[in-house]
């Protein structure tokens, strides 16, 4: 195999890993110098072999993980907004639901306020005509 079949495996190699889909080695989204060493099945360190490709390659993985970590942290951003909005409506529900039940509690207090009334009303009623049937059963009676 020539040095020219050699850097073709290598670049091959590595186009696939940028891909995310390497033949031989384990499809973790990982790129590393080693790690096209292996895709391109070579003997351990070959490709240190080949000082352009690895300056190249060097650069190019450097640039692949920040747009890596870019793409992670935008997923990241946008997770959180999403989060966020999750949690501002349920914070509005949870408003909502509180104003709810404060008027709810209020209408109990007024309507516990109104049937107080009307027993005291009833008891004062009750006694006022247990009053009056005492006076009457009181004048009916005669002394001896």
């Amino acid at each position: 195999m020539t040095g020219q079949d050699t850097e073709k495996l290598l670049r091959d190699a590595f186009a696939r890993l940028l891909e995310g889909k390497p033949i031989n080695t384990e499809a973790d989204g990982k790129v590393s110098i080693k790690r096209i060493n292996d895709e391109a099945t070579l003997s351990l360190s070959s490709i240190y072999y080949y000082k352009d490709f690895v300056k190249e390659a060097k650069i190019a993985i450097r640039d692949y993980k920040i747009s890596k970590n870019k793409k992670n942290s935008e997923k990241e951003f946008d997770a959180e907004e999403e989060e966020i909005t999750k949690l501002r409506a349920e914070l509005k529900n949870e408003k909502r639901l509180k104003s709810k039940y404060r008027d709810e509690k209020n209408n109990q207090k007024s309507l516990n306020n109104e049937v107080v009334i009307e027993n005291t009303s009833l008891a004062y009623r009750l006694f006022e005509l247990h009053d009056e049937q005492r006076n009457t059963f009181n004048s009916n009676v005669f002394p001896f």
